[in-house]
């Protein structure tokens, strides 16, 4: 809206101002105000008005792959656990859950393991339990990566720098877990 070419409606004068402590288009000639330009009314509250409920956003295909992912992760047994918005589908409660937290008490006496982050601690424990059970290295190694949070480079690094310390730990937790008799 250009003000130049709008004319007052009761002289027809183009002198048009707008008045900055009023809010208001005033003719200059005559002094009339042709149009409110600041509304400081409130706003009008109806009583039969219906709120509008608005819908949720859209949903990309991450959500939807999310959505399906944690459906079958759930039918398979597994528990979902959402941690800083990030979805992290970990395994419920097993046997050798008892059995490493029983070894991670053993790992105490062992300084050169017990001074590695908690972790990289968590999967030696785990990683030792599942040795002990029978379960195949490569085996063992991923499932103490997966069920500690560590990766297996630094499972494997740890177990590679203290394999004397950890071989004897190894040993403590399979007699610890199967008794003397059976090695």
């Amino acid at each position: 809206m250009v003000i130049n070419m709008l004319r007052c409606p009761y002289c027809g004068s183009e002198r048009l101002a707008w008045s900055e402590e009023t809010g208001h288009l005033v003719c200059q000639d005559c002094g009339a105000i042709i149009e409110n330009l600041i509304d400081d009314r409130p706003p009008r509250f109806s009583e039969d008005a219906q709120r509008v409920v608005e819908g949720s956003p859209p949903r990309g295909p991450l959500e939807v792959a999310l959505e399906r992912a944690s459906a079958k992760a759930v039918s398979r047994g597994k528990f979902i656990e959402v941690i800083n918005g990030a979805i992290k589908f970990r395994s419920p409660a097993t046997r050798h859950d008892a059995e490493a937290s029983e070894a991670l008490k053993v790992i105490d006496g062992f300084p050169e393991l017990k001074s590695r982050t908690e972790r990289v601690k968590v999967g030696l424990a785990v990683y030792a339990t599942l040795k002990a059970l029978g379960v195949s290295s490569s085996r063992a190694l991923s499932e103490a990566a997966r069920r500690s949070g560590a990766s297996p480079k630094s499972i494997e690094s740890a177990v590679r720098r203290h394999r004397a310390a950890f071989m004897m730990y190894e040993e403590l937790v399979r007699e610890r877990l199967l008794g003397p008799e059976r090695k």
